[in-house]
């Protein structure tokens, strides 16, 4: 990570309270602001490995980490990025039950502006479309580490598409891949975030990668639509795309990304007439408002911490969630 994030002590909450003797966690800052370390005191959170100061950037990060880490699948977290309850067991289990399992993959939800806006709109399962663009959302995909050391590590000279470039060669290599449509991270987003940049050392990080699988006429249309992609999603004058929340008469769930804890949270669904379930270990009141179900829980959710919702009705038709936003 770079300078000290608000968003850090709810990640590595989001990580502390799934962590168990499996989980080998390193943190690795170029920064030393004393901020971080107390972040890291008061989250609980146990660390293999940690270091503080200059590195050779955010790719060589990630490699010195898994190198110091013991465990057979691995992943990275940006400072401002979340697990959703569970999410380390979920993918205990998927490759448990897959022994050819390679890669593993879910979806993630997006805030923008201190609201969650929906879900990773380019997130689909693996095929060659990932030839032409990253359809991984990269905090909620996990690999093992003998796929990953096959194809010689992540590059550590790559700065923006490292992710891209490092499901783009396993891809090519063979590995096997399986997707979840399980939320498994949380992912904030901004107009400046890395992602929205057009400089021209990430486009050209882009063109090497479509150009390995695609001819250079490709290759040229391939970057035009990654700078037109990226202007219509991250324009400052609008909020970013992103898919809504559906759900099917089921429970579904949302993350406190926040700083603080908070004990209210506003849903804005499609249909206006949505309530929830009471439940027992959950203690809430609600009331609607126009089209935004309120809610105010009986004891704070805590920065990181994953709050299980049940709708109540018995319709089977799709519902729709268009956002959500805590405080």
């Amino acid at each position: 990570m770079g300078a000290w994030s608000p968003f850090l002590y709810a990640t590595l909450c989001s990580v502390a309270r799934q962590q168990n003797d499996k989980t080998h966690i390193a943190l690795l800052s170029v920064s030393d602001d004393p901020r971080i370390r107390e972040d890291i005191d008061r989250s609980g959170i146990k660390l293999a490995y940690e270091r503080f100061g200059p590195d050779a950037g955010q790719s060589a990060a990630i490699a010195e980490g898994w190198k110091h880490c013991d465990g057979e699948i691995l992943a990275w977290l940006n400072a401002d990025d979340l697990y959703l309850s569970g999410t380390l067991q979920t993918v205990f289990n998927a490759f448990s039950d897959n022994p050819h399992l390679d890669v593993f993959y879910g979806q993630s939800s997006i805030s923008f502006d201190d609201t969650i806006i929906g879900l990773h709109p380019e997130v689909t399962p693996i095929g060659p479309r990932l030839n032409r663009t990253n359809i991984i959302s990269q905090p909620s995909c996990f690999a093992k580490r003998k796929a990953i050391e096959s194809i010689g590590n992540i590059n550590p000279d790559l700065h923006y598409t490292m992710d891209w470039d490092l499901w783009h060669r396993l891809y090519e290599y063979g590995a096997k891949f399986n997707n979840t449509d399980k939320i498994l991270s949380h992912v904030t987003w901004y107009s400046n975030t890395k992602t929205a940049s057009i400089s021209p050392t990430r486009l050209k990080e882009c063109g090497t990668i479509l150009r390995r699988s695609q001819s250079l006429f490709s290759t040229v249309k391939g970057i035009t639509a990654i700078v037109r992609h990226n202007l219509s999603t991250y324009g400052k004058t609008k909020i970013p795309s992103a898919l809504p929340w559906t759900t099917f008469n089921s429970s579904f769930r949302v993350i406190n990304y926040g700083e603080w804890p908070s004990k209210n949270l506003k849903i804005r669904f499609a249909d206006r007439s949505i309530r929830l379930k009471k439940n027992s270990s959950l203690q809430f009141v609600q009331e609607i408002e126009e089209d935004v179900l309120k809610i105010e829980f009986n004891s704070p959710i805590a920065p990181g911490e994953t709050v299980n919702l049940v709708l109540d009705t018995d319709t089977d038709k799709q519902l729709r969630m268009v956002s959500a936003k805590w405080g």
